[in-house]
Order: structure tokens, then C-alpha cells, then sequence
């Protein structure tokens, strides 16, 4: 092997000990770029340095500057010193890894705050200003930054391997530690913005207004999990191994296999949760195109006096407890009683004819139209009759809403319940 300059041995120390030319510079009272030209071979440290540099990297002054550490020490005295010169200059590198370990998960911290802000920047303007748009722009904004944030961090707290380096596993374990706290912080990320993907997607009237925390909830929560099943998928399919093939993840043999097994069992277990959720899908999609039709309260009358009876105490109940109806907006309106007979009549009172088969008027009934949604004859106010209050119309909407609130509920328990089988299961063959 050729010989080491002391640059060149200098920079294989430094490496094997998990320390940076910064973190080196630091402990030398020299600038990082001093220590670069150094192992360029640019120039040499000076001659006070020498006894410096060699206790911190454990070695003699001699051996730091022939470049290479000298051949084994005979006899039992001589092997116990240079065991516990190995053993201090393993325990300086833990040490140093367990810092460097510590510095990223603090400044993970960073991004992570970055994201907890633009989230709540969101809830802000959709909750309190009605701008679900707006809200989801700033919560793409603070990912985005988090983003960045965690790739600067990442990227400095990655450690170059090389042949010579004595900690080659502890480093590239090391490494692999990084990239999975930047994945899961990545995950957190883009579930952020799942989360608030229905506060844009779902609009009101084709203008987005953003959603009550009752509606956004369970869809942001259905969004997050789906989000998370398919980004699963494709590390578990795809991003593992393409880090491990740029050498950011180190995964042993033994632990490959797992990740066999687990993709074999996440598979199964999709198909099992997309059948379910289509099969639900199904139903939904056959009550969308029904509508709240079958679940509004009918009344059909053949008898023309049981309709004027009907009609008449519908109105005469108006008046003594006044009535209130559901608009298409949505939003209750309150119809007072009148304040007067006279006003009453004036503005509310309505008259109706029933008709025999020859279209002759049997008898006149008198209603508010306000009252109901549809008065609907046979033919030319002939019998039979078909009523549907405001009332009926609006409690059978809400029937339909729980119904279908009812099948949202069972497709996000579908997607947790999967998620739940998976994550034990994927657990005992990890513990394994």
C-alpha cells in the first residue's frame, strides 16, 4: 500500500473518529479550511500542533508524522497500551457520533415547528376567515420550508465512508439513522398537507369558502391515511431501495428478508382494503344516484275532506306555534306567527279547489304554501293527492346525509382497521 502523507493521515483519522474538518478545526483553534488544506497536502500543521493532534486521535507523535500507525507493540505491556489507545479512540467516536446524532434530531425540531405553524396558519384562516384556499397555500408554504430545512440538515449530518475508515458499520448505521428521521419527517410533511387538502377541494356553490371543523376533520383524516398507505407502499416498493442503492440506507441481510415479508404482507393487505372500500364505494355511488327520494315522508291522499281536514289543521297549528322550514341553503328560517287575523289572512292565507271527474269544484281548503314543498294532483286538482311538507323534505335529507355520513365512517374504519392488522403484524416479523 502506498505511503500516507500527514494530510492524507490525517484526514483517515478524522474520518474514523465521526468528526468533521469544522469539529477538528474547533478543538485545533484553526479554521475548518485550514484543516482542508492540510489534507491536501497543501501545507503541514506546524510543529506545536503535532503532540495536539496525536492525542486527540490516540496515536504517537511519530506515527502522525511517518503517516501511518507503527506495526504492533511486542510484549504484554506494550499490547495493553495500544489496547487502550483503541479503546479511547473508540469511545471518542461514540461520543462524537452520539453529538452529532443528538445536533440533527434537535434541529429536526426546526422543521417540524415549521410545519405545526403552517398548519395552524391554515385552521386560521379556514375556521376564522373562511379561506380554505388560502389557508392550504400557507400550509404549502411552511412545507415546502420544512422541507428545505430538512434537507440542509440531513446533508450536514451525513458521514463519508471510506475503505479505512475503522467505524465503517458504525457510520453507515449512523447514516441510515438520518435518512429515516428525514423520511419521517417527510411523511409528516406531506401528511400536513393531505390534511388540508379538503378545505380547497371541497367548495360550496363552485366558491371555496372552506369547511366547518366538523366536515374537515374526518375527510383531512381520511385524506392523511390514504396519503400514508400509498407513500408506504412506495418506500417499502421503491425509495428503500433506491437509498440504499446511493448508500444512505445501510439494511443488513436479515433485515431485507423482513422487508420481503412485509411488502408480500402490506400487498394482501391493500387488496384486502381497496375491496372493502370499493365495495362501499358501490353503495354510496348507488345512493348518490337515488337521492333523498326514498327517504322523504309522502303523504297521499284519495279522500278529499281527510286532505282539507289535513291541510287546514296544518295551518291553523301554524298560527297558534308558528313554523320553520329548511332553505336550500341549508341555514334555518324562522316564519313568526302573525300578528294579526287580519294580517294573516292578508299575506299568508292561500285557497285550494278539489275537482270531481267532470271538473267541478267539491270543496275549497285553505293552506300556506310555506308550509310545504309539494302539492301535487293526479290530474287538473282531481284525487288522489300527493303532500310533502318542508318538514318531511328536510328530515329525509338529513336521513340521507346520516346514511351516507354512516358509509364514510365505515370506509375510514376500513382504511384504520387495515393500517392496524398491518402495523401488528409488520411489527412481530420485525421482532422477530
Amino acid at each position: 500500500m502506498e505511503k500516507k502523507t500527514i494530510g492524507k493521515f490525517i484526514a483517515v483519522l478524522r474520518k474514523a473518529n465521526g468528526m468533521t474538518q469544522k469539529e477538528l478545526g474547533e478543538r485545533l483553534f484553526v479554521s475548518d479550511k485550514t484543516i482542508s488544506r492540510w489534507e491536501c497536502d497543501e501545507c503541514t500543521p506546524e510543529l506545536s500542533l503535532i503532540p495536539v493532534i496525536a492525542e486527540i486521535f490516540g496515536i504517537t507523535a511519530d506515527e502522525l508524522l511517518r503517516g501511518e500507525r507503527a506495526a504492533p507493540p511486542s510484549g504484554d505491556i506494550e499490547t495493553e497500551k495500544g489496547r487502550a489507545a483503541s479503546q479511547k479512540g473508540d469511545k471518542q467516536f461514540r461520543f462524537m457520533l452520539h453529538n452529532r446524532m443528538k445536533k440533527y434530531r434537535i434541529l429536526s425540531l426546526i422543521s417540524i415547528g415549521i410545519a405545526i405553524l403552517g398548519l395552524i396558519a391554515a385552521a386560521v384562516a379556514n375556521l376564522a376567515f373562511s379561506e380554505g384556499l388560502i389557508g392550504f397555500c400557507l400550509a404549502a408554504v411552511c412545507v415546502v420550508a420544512a422541507a428545505i430545512c430538512q434537507i440542509i440538515f440531513a446533508s450536514n449530518a451525513y458521514l463519508l465512508v471510506e475503505e479505512e475508515d475503522t467505524h465503517e458499520k458504525e457510520i453507515k448505521e449512523a447514516n441510515s439513522t438520518v435518512t429515516m428521521q428525514a423520511v419521517r419527517v417527510f411523511f409528516g410533511l406531506l401528511a400536513e398537507l393531505a390534511f388540508c387538502l379538503p378545505i380547497v377541494l371541497l367548495t360550496y356553490g363552485g366558491v371555496n369558502y372552506g369547511l366547518m371543523f366538523e366536515s374537515w376533520l374526518p375527510n383531512g383524516f381520511l385524506c392523511v391515511l390514504i396519503l400514508l398507505f400509498l407513500c408506504h407502499f412506495t418506500y417499502l416498493l421503491r425509495v428503500k431501495k433506491f437509498l440504499v442503492s446511493r448508500g444512505l440506507l445501510y439494511i443488513g441481510d436479515d433485515e431485507k428478508e423482513k422487508d420481503a415479508a412485509c411488502g408480500r404482507l402490506f400487498k394482501r393487505m391493500l387488496a384486502l382494503c381497496l375491496s372493502i372500500l370499493a365495495v362501499i364505494g358501490a353503495v354510496a355511488f348507488a345512493f348518490g344516484l337515488v337521492g333523498a327520494e326514498p327517504f322523504i315522508e309522502k303523504k297521499v291522499f284519495t279522500d278529499p275532506e281527510e286532505f282539507k281536514t289535513y291541510m287546514e289543521a296544518e295551518y291553523d297549528e301554524w298560527v297558534e306555534h308558528g313554523y320553520y322550514y329548511r332553505d336550500e341553503g341549508g341555514d334555518v328560517v324562522l316564519l313568526p306567527p302573525a300578528k294579526g287575523e287580519d294580517e294573516f289572512d292578508k299575506y299568508y292565507k292561500e285557497t285550494g279547489v278539489v275537482r270531481d271527474e267532470n271538473g267541478n269544484v267539491i270543496l275549497t281548503f285553505y293552506y300556506h304554501s310555506s308550509l310545504y314543498h309539494l302539492i301535487s294532483f293526479s290530474e287538473n286538482e282531481q284525487m288522489p293527492v300527493t303532500v310533502i311538507t318542508r318538514e318531511a323534505r328536510g328530515n329525509g335529507y338529513d336521513t340521507f346525509n346520516t346514511v351516507m355520513s354512516v358509509l364514510s365512517f365505515f370506509a375510514v374504519s376500513d382504511v384504520v382497521a387495515c393500517a392496524v392488522v398491518y402495523l401488528v403484524r409488520r411489527h412481530r416479523i420485525y421482532k422477530k
